[in-house]
């Protein structure tokens, strides 16, 4: 496997901020489970079936601050990877990876920012 270094602004931190997840037939509240300035990976109770368009909704908190809301992020996504999580031979839940397709610069940046910040108080 060929691992490839993530440029500065697609760093990767585990950070749980809440999620809305919207596809055409439902709405998906959850957290993250890590995120990078390009997408969020997460876990769902229920699928979302590969390359679906989603609109999601992310609750950026202070820095530092944790539950409390500093910026509301909204784009569009693709589905991009889904994977049952099996126990006692049964889906439990779903890991789900989210391209952000239509995201603006600004909010980008933001995310950006936000986990260079985290990931510089875990030195």
């Amino acid at each position: 496997m060929v691992k490839m270094k993530l440029k500065k602004e697609d760093q990767k931190a585990e950070l749980a901020v809440p999620l809305k997840i919207q596809d055409k037939d439902r709405s998906i509240v959850t957290e993250t489970i890590n995120i990078t300035s390009s997408g969020a990976y997460c876990k769902t109770d229920k699928p979302l079936p590969l390359l679906a368009k989603v609109v999601l909704t992310l609750l950026m908190p202070k820095y530092g601050k944790k539950g409390k809301a500093d910026r509301k992020i909204e784009c569009k996504g693709t589905v991009v990877r889904t994977h049952p999580v099996i126990i006692d031979g049964r889906p439990q839940s779903y890991d789900v990876a989210i391209y952000f397709d239509e995201l603006n610069n600004s909010d980008r940046r933001f995310i950006s920012e936000y986990i260079e910040h985290h990931l510089s108080q875990k030195k």
